[in-house]
């Protein structure tokens, strides 16, 4: 629930910047290993970071440090918790894609659409159909929408990173993926990973899986 912290160093820390918190796994709330070993993707260090958050800094006062969205984690001094910054440059902010459709006759493009390192970003009326990997892959990104569009049809197979609709990843934090139709896909019409967090999926409709 805080809005503020205090870090040893905030030379990088200046208001607009993005801010990311994170702290090491507990091996209980957050374990990285799965049936297939250890995820070393999911999350900083090699896996061993998973939980945390992204948010948008507000202001700085000496080492104090306030954003714009509440933690939605209590972060444990014992799991050395950590502030990243990345300059406000480097994201793309306010930009959208409405009324297109993408498809390919072939599975050749594994991510149509992809969203990376973008804050206040929006998809609306946008049908993606003939799906290879990803139809939407959406990465240490912040506050975007993702609405009224229709995402359907694998080409090349089902099961792991194969027919998925939305992909919410890295971090990624309070994002919308809302009023969607999700049909012929694989089991992951919707899915988030990689400690993304506080993101929510309403009044989408999912037909066969």
């Amino acid at each position: 629930g805080s809005t503020t912290i205090t870090v040893d160093d905030a030379q990088y820390a200046e208001v607009g910047c993005l801010m990311l918190i994170d702290q090491l796994n507990d091996g209980d709330f957050v374990d990285p290993n799965g049936v297939e070993g250890k995820c070393t993707y999911c999350g900083r260090e090699n896996g061993d970071r998973t939980l945390g958050q992204i948010v948008e800094v507000s202001a700085v006062n000496g080492n104090q440090v306030s954003f714009n969205i509440p933690l939605y984690w209590t972060y444990t001094p014992a799991l050395e918790p950590q502030a990243t910054f990345a300059e406000a440059r480097t994201f793309v902010r306010w930009s959208g894609v409405e009324n297109l459709t993408l498809t390919q006759p072939d599975p050749s493009v594994t991510y149509l659409i992809e969203m990376q390192a973008t804050q206040y970003c929006w998809l609306r009326n946008v049908e993606v159909e003939r799906v290879d990997w990803r139809a939407v892959w959406m990465l240490q990104s912040l506050q975007n929408e993702i609405r009224d569009s229709y995402f359907h049809e694998s080409i090349n197979g089902y099961g792991r990173s194969h027919g998925y609709g939305v992909l919410v990843d890295m971090f990624s934090s309070a994002n919308l993926v809302e009023n969607n139709i999700f049909r012929t896909l694989d089991g992951g019409f919707m899915m988030t990973a990689g400690g993304a967090a506080g993101n929510v999926f309403g009044y989408n409709y999912m037909e066969d899986s």
